[in-house]
């Protein structure tokens, strides 16, 4: 099992200094891996909800600032000689996907293979109608932008014809350092995201399941990759959770990944029974103290119960 953290890119404390302090500790701790997330404008009038949160509110500090992921990872790239670096997730849809594949090849370069796009199609109605994007062509959108990021990796002269996008015979360079090309996780778990991870990718990456719901899931993409002709060890399965320690009554009702460190390691384990090869954690408050708080203790008192 590999584990991984959100970087803090949104919120007062989305600073140099918690990216520096952040990759220092993931280092130190021998971690395997740091992700930034993606969001371009925050509208105010809204009536999306956040997923992430019963009241679907956002948590507090999104509004003041949002790093950009490419930015971040990328001045973090010259800081690390271990961990992995990648995107939880970007949302492809918002964004034209040459120049994605180009700032995820580059990434790859410098990293030398350390590096994992996550991508998604988001969730935020009033964020793509500022940029202009329409809301209900995203997932198709996404895997149309997944087909042509993998086709300038890998292919001399690249061409495409789709629906959205269509060019021929372009030169793109550099290519990624990962051999065939830089790993796309796909992130979500509807019927739609099973089918792009089946087409175009070589991992599924949902967020916030529980063990039953990964198993469904499973069964769900063994379907897809067998129409597709794939076997699922063609893919890596990894789960993006909320970590938070906490001392809770007995029999009191309880999230995965969230309680006492035994309860916590009980949780990895049932995920690594399933499959699961990476876990990347996120964390409340967003804080620079929060953050190394939370990767110091895991290291500390929950790793080594694995």
């Amino acid at each position: 099992m590999k584990y991984g953290f959100s970087l803090v890119v949104r919120g007062p404390d989305a600073t140099r200094e918690t990216f520096d302090a952040m990759v220092q500790k993931a280092e130190q701790l021998q971690l395997d891996s740091l992700w930034a997330s993606d969001h371009m404008v925050i509208p105010s009038r809204r009536v999306s909800r956040y997923p992430a949160r019963p009241d679907g509110e956002f948590p507090p500090g999104w509004l003041e600032r949002y790093w950009n992921q490419f930015t971040v990872l990328s001045y973090l790239a010259g800081q690390t000689s271990s961990i992995t670096l990648g995107t939880s997730v970007c949302i492809l849809p918002m964004h034209h996907p040459i120049e994605v594949a180009a700032k995820v090849a580059q990434l790859d370069q410098l990293l030398n293979g350390r590096f994992v796009f996550g991508a998604g199609v988001g969730w935020f109605r009033e964020e793509f109608e500022v940029l202009n994007c329409p809301f209900q062509e995203r997932g198709a959108r996404t895997t149309e932008g997944l087909q042509i990021m993998k086709a300038l990796w890998t292919q001399e002269l690249a061409s495409f014809r789709g629906r959205f996008y269509q060019f021929d015979q372009v030169h793109f360079g550099p290519k990624p350092a990962s051999r065939p090309h830089t790993p796309i996780w796909v992130g979500g778990h509807t019927q739609g995201a099973f089918r792009r991870v089946a087409m175009v990718g070589d991992g599924w990456h949902p967020f916030r399941l529980s063990p039953a719901e990964v198993q469904k899931g499973l069964g769900e993409l063994r379907k897809h990759m067998k129409e597709a002709g794939r076997s699922m060890d063609q893919i890596t399965v990894s789960v993006k959770l909320h970590m938070a320690f906490q001392e809770r009554p007995a029999g009191a009702e309880r999230v995965p990944a969230q309680g006492s460190p035994a309860e916590i390691a009980d949780d990895i384990k049932r995920y690594q029974d399933l499959g699961v090869a990476h876990l990347v954690f996120d964390f409340a408050p967003e804080t620079r103290d929060q953050a190394l708080h939370t990767m110091e203790r895991f290291a500390q008192d929950v790793r080594g119960r694995v």
